[in-house]
């Protein structure tokens, strides 16, 4: 593989597939991968490489080398435990949820990538599981698992109709099966890009008494001109302070039942035997 980063990519000269005959007049013929990269790593100045090219096409490459996938790991990495990783020192770990830049996504299972944030502070492009070897060794440590667990567990029988059931048993494996468990690997996912001039909701989640309201009011009160928020309906009555349709859009049991009925409320309770909810309505008002 080239590199990603590398002085062999900057170049443009060498690409897969070439092969390579000498450098600097030394003959690489029958030579391993170990003692040519051992001898090309104490080589300075000007390093010259006689090589015979492999069928690439440049327009392909280009393409290949503009396309970037955006992921969010779905599970936890560490090179430095992984023994199939072909080169340790450019293994990327990451942690569940780190998001992921794949730049080069030709060998089918090792991706090149950065980390989100070190695309400017790292040069070279780091090692990452595909998505499809990630998925195939899971499977198969899981088939193994399994294996060991029924061997374990198992009690000696005989007769036609245990070979039966353990011949069902075995199809469990299938990777096919819609039983079999789902691994989680990566969730591609891409640059959100704002419209000028469109308002953008922003969704407060969280359990009851966090500070959800506490940070609405903050928001509102920083910049009420960029913020807003919209007026929920309530079948409680108005009191004696209130002005209809300013903290409230009151109304009646009955008419909030039939917006309930048409999927008018984005969510919807009921505090103290009064129904509160936040319609789409009230939400687009504000958008």
């Amino acid at each position: 593989r080239i590199v990603k980063g590398g002085a062999a990519e900057k170049s443009g000269l060498l690409h897969e597939g070439d092969e390579i005959l000498e450098v600097n007049g030394i003959d690489m013929r029958g030579r391993n991968i170990n003692d040519v990269s051992e001898m090309l790593a104490n080589m300075s100045g000007t390093i010259t490489f006689m090589i015979i090219p492999g069928s690439h096409s440049s327009t392909e490459n280009v393409q290949r080398s503009n396309k970037v996938m955006h992921l969010r790991a779905l599970f936890s990495y560490e090179p430095e435990d992984d023994p199939y990783i072909p080169c340790r020192e450019l293994g990327i770990s990451f942690m569940k949820g780190d998001m992921l830049h794949a730049i080069a996504l030709d060998d089918p299972n090792w991706w090149q990538a950065f980390r989100e944030g070190e695309e400017e502070d790292q040069s070279l492009a780091g090692l990452i599981p595909s998505k499809a070897f990630t998925e195939q060794r899971e499977a198969m440590k899981n088939m193994l698992e399994n294996k060991e667990n029924k061997r374990k567990n198992r009690v000696c029988a005989c007769g036609r109709k245990d070979r039966k059931k353990r011949k069902k048993k075995k199809s469990l494996y299938n990777g096919s099966s819609e039983d079999s468990e789902e691994i989680l690997t990566y969730e591609e996912i891409a640059r959100y890009y704002p419209q000028p001039n469109r308002k953008r909701p922003i969704v407060l989640v969280g359990p009851s008494n966090v500070g959800r309201n506490e940070l609405q009011q903050k928001l509102l009160d920083s910049d009420p001109d960029r913020f807003g928020t919209p007026v929920p309906h309530t079948t409680r009555p108005v009191d004696g302070n209130e002005v209809q349709d300013s903290s409230y859009h009151h109304t009646s049991r009955e008419e909030f039942n039939t917006m309930i009925q048409q999927n008018r409320f984005v969510e919807f309770g009921d505090h103290q035997k009064n129904l509160y909810g936040t319609s789409f309505d009230a939400i687009r008002n504000i958008i």
